[in-house]
């Protein structure tokens, strides 16, 4: 696994890991209604791009793709 600075342009990529760990790996500890709340399935792109510029994640990556990211 490789451990990185964010790129520009995988945006996405780290919303696909966002939703996923939401709906997925949250399901046992919030309702549905939360988890809806939380990581709706539709967004806007726009203000997502501009979250993640502003946070500058860190970016997991395993076999080259994209894992996860703190």
């Amino acid at each position: 696994m490789l451990i990185r600075e964010f790129i520009p342009g995988e945006e996405a990529g780290l919303r696909d890991v966002f939703l996923s760990s939401v709906h997925h790996l949250a399901q046992d500890y919030y309702t549905t209604e939360q988890i809806n709340a939380w990581a709706p399935a539709t967004y806007d792109s726009e203000r997502w791009r501009e979250k993640i510029a502003t946070i500058r994640p860190f970016v997991a990556v395993l076999d080259t793709r994209i894992a996860g990211y703190a």
